[in-house]
């Protein structure tokens, strides 16, 4: 399986073009461990795209890795992590595999059970605590640019479940979905999601300003680089490109800054402690004759319209901008 890079849809390998969104550019799904990577070999458990699920021949469950993760048994060498025991009768005989399988079961059952009672007894209390406390956090009525300005609020790369809890207070204009829903919550004032693949941490930040005649560039962006986490990004990734982009007609213009992952942030990623996508991107952009700027910090903003669509149709210059001046 792979996954469309631009609109997140999950499709065939042997498929060319996206068939929601028309991109040919893929990322691969890992079969064994479902990290989304580019390349051929997963980085996380080393299984490549071409990779088939055998049966272990000891335990007869399927397995893409040379060590069966259900019994140790190695594939390779065709050994298994079993002791010996002899008797005065019987030599070199394994104990039954079976037998070991439905003890370690029962264990797994029971630690299973004692885990399932303390959530479902203390989750209630916990969550409630959690959920007074972030609603003591945020005043009541607040107008819509200090609902995205509130001090304190999570930011891109920050856990999507506080997120959820932060915003709880004002969730009718601020909508924190999984990717998936993204296309039914467009409108909201501000617009946090995370995909499926995402490791639960936010990966799509879009924001809807009021409609003001006096709010300029600066201004917006003052505000989008409050949900940018500086310490992640100056450390993770070097800067590719800012450009600003008009269409020809006038009808829109836009504004992109891109950064990619340097050496240090892929191998903060081969190390499956953080989960960091292989561009930073945001961009800032209005219609014509319309006073609503819309900002989105997603991986896909590397992309202007003139990418997407016609060249010629879209005038396009260096945009010289320094984000330190916004921290």
């Amino acid at each position: 399986m792979k996954i469309c890079e631009y609109c997140e849809t999950k499709t065939l390998d042997d498929v060319m073009r996206c068939k929601s969104c028309g991109s040919k550019e893929f990322k691969n799904i890992c079969e064994n461990c479902g990290d989304i990577f580019s390349g051929t070999t997963c980085p996380k458990c080393r299984v490549t795209i071409s990779d088939k699920p055998r049966i272990c021949y000891d335990c007869g469950k399927k397995t893409y890795l040379k060590i069966c993760e259900y019994c140790e048994a190695d594939r390779v060498n065709r050994k298994q992590n079993i002791p010996t025991y002899t008797n005065a009768n019987i030599s070199n005989t394994q104990m039954p595999y079976e037998t070991k399988k439905k003890s370690k079961s029962a264990l797994e059952i029971i630690a299973v059970f004692i885990i399932i009672s303390v959530i479902v007894i203390g989750s209630p209390h916990i969550m409630a605590t959690i959920i007074n406390e972030n609603n003591a956090k945020l005043p009541d009525n607040l107008s819509d640019m200090d609902i995205l300005t509130f001090p304190g609020h999570p930011k891109f790369y920050g856990k999507y479940g506080e997120a959820k809890r932060f915003w709880i207070k004002y969730r009718k204009k601020v909508k924190v979905v999984n990717a998936m829903e993204t296309i039914y919550n467009n409108d909201a004032l501000l617009l946090v999601t995370t995909g499926n693949e995402d490791k639960g941490v936010i990966t799509k930040v879009i924001i809807n300003f009021p409609k003001s005649n006096e709010l300029t560039i600066d201004d917006v962006l003052k505000v989008v680089c409050e949900y940018i986490d500086y310490d992640i990004i100056e450390k993770y990734y070097s800067f590719n490109e800012s450009f600003h982009e008009t269409h020809v007609d006038g009808d829109y213009e836009g504004f992109h800054y891109v950064m990619k992952l340097n050496e240090e942030g892929k191998a903060a990623n081969k190390s499956g402690e953080v989960y960091y996508q292989d561009k930073f991107a945001f961009n800032i952009g209005r219609l014509k004759n319309n006073e609503q700027w819309t900002a989105e910090i997603s991986y896909m903003m590397y992309k202007g319209e003139h990418d997407k669509f016609h060249p010629k149709a879209y005038n396009v210059e260096n945009w010289d901008i320094d984000l330190n001046k916004f921290k």
